[in-house]
């Protein structure tokens, strides 16, 4: 394989169970870096919420964040590319949103602002605990978010829903699907993530590979969850993670080991 481009989810791919990146994983992207192979994040978090480990990793330029929604380039953080979602897409969203109990959060210029009481307590909401540390590291609380959110319909990268009951998760995902230029996705069984209607991975992974004329054939992707299934269709090789849902199993051209044991880096290693 020409291999010119890796692109790594992060959340039960890229990061362990522990949300860090293991010292092997680490020293293998940045030989695949120092080869000039470019090497993306392609993320649904906020900018605000990447990892410090992966920040750290030497010769790292490019991150895509809200599932396709932006790119930032390092290390000034400067956003080279926007797909926010129109002002009538959010109102229309908001109100479906504003007849259920459950917490919605907003992303914003690479930041990311979640309901004040979904801040303080986010287990009290029926996510796992890990998700509270993460939770009051990475978002800004907001104490009325359908007026923030109101303020700024025309700057929002994409909105998450958090929805730990599966039947009304699929109603709800059944209702926001009859919103026009609407892209609706899950990398976590309680959320119902959403951006503008072109928005992917993949589209904005393949704006970045044309600015260096690098063609599908020639990136390698990595992935577990089904927002990343539009990115391993893409890639000339979609590599799936053993922890991967059975729906990005499906659309996976190769499978390795799981995020707990280096999979990414295993797979990758016998290319460079």
């Amino acid at each position: 394989m020409d291999l010119r481009l890796i692109a790594l989810d992060l959340d039960g791919t890229t990061l362990n169970s522990q949300g860090k990146v293991s010292p092997y994983t680490k020293e293998i992207l940045e030989k695949a870096l120092s080869k000039g192979i470019l090497v993306v994040i392609a993320s649904g978090r906020a900018l605000s919420a990447i990892p410090e480990d992966i920040l750290n990793i030497r010769g790292l330029k490019y991150i895509i964040t809200s599932n396709g929604s932006s790119i930032f380039e390092l290390p000034d953080s400067r956003r080279i590319y926007a797909n926010d979602m129109k002002p009538g897409v959010v109102m229309s969203v908001l109100a479906i949103m504003q007849d259920t109990h459950f917490p919605f959060e907003v992303f914003i210029g690479g930041h990311a602002y979640t309901m004040q009481a979904y801040y303080d307590c986010p287990t009290d909401f029926g996510v796992p605990e890990r998700m509270n540390h993460y939770v009051q590291t990475t978002r800004t609380p907001i104490s009325d978010m359908p007026d923030f959110m109101m303020k700024h319909c025309n700057e929002i990268e994409g909105i998450d829903m958090i929805v730990p009951d599966m039947p009304k998760k699929q109603q709800l995902i059944t209702a926001l699907s009859q919103i026009s230029n609407l892209y609706i996705t899950s990398s976590e069984s309680y959320y119902i993530e959403m951006a503008s209607g072109s928005v992917s991975k993949a589209s904005a992974l393949h704006a970045l590979a044309a600015q260096f004329h690098i063609t599908p054939k020639q990136v390698m992707a990595f992935g577990d969850s089904d927002n990343d299934i539009e990115l391993l269709s893409y890639a000339g090789c979609g590599v799936a993670m053993k922890n991967a849902t059975s729906n990005l199993l499906k659309a996976a051209s190769a499978v390795t080991r799981s995020n707990n044991e280096d999979g990414v880096a295993f797979y990758l290693e016998s290319f460079l």
